[in-house]
């Protein structure tokens, strides 16, 4: 939050207003692929996170 508050005027509240927009559009996904079995189990993650 200490950037937001270092941006000044109206130029910063469409910057967080922006962030929240994406942050709450990917929830959203996420939670569908949830929903719809779209996930992998944790030992897969790690597989690829070792992989990388």
């Amino acid at each position: 939050m200490d950037a937001v508050h270092g941006l000044e005027g109206q130029e910063s509240s469409y910057v967080l207003e922006d962030a929240m927009e994406v942050l709450m559009w990917e929830l959203d996904g996420a939670i569908e692929d949830q929903r719809s079995g779209r996930v992998i189990s944790e030992e897969e993650l790690w597989e690829e996170i070792d992989a990388i």
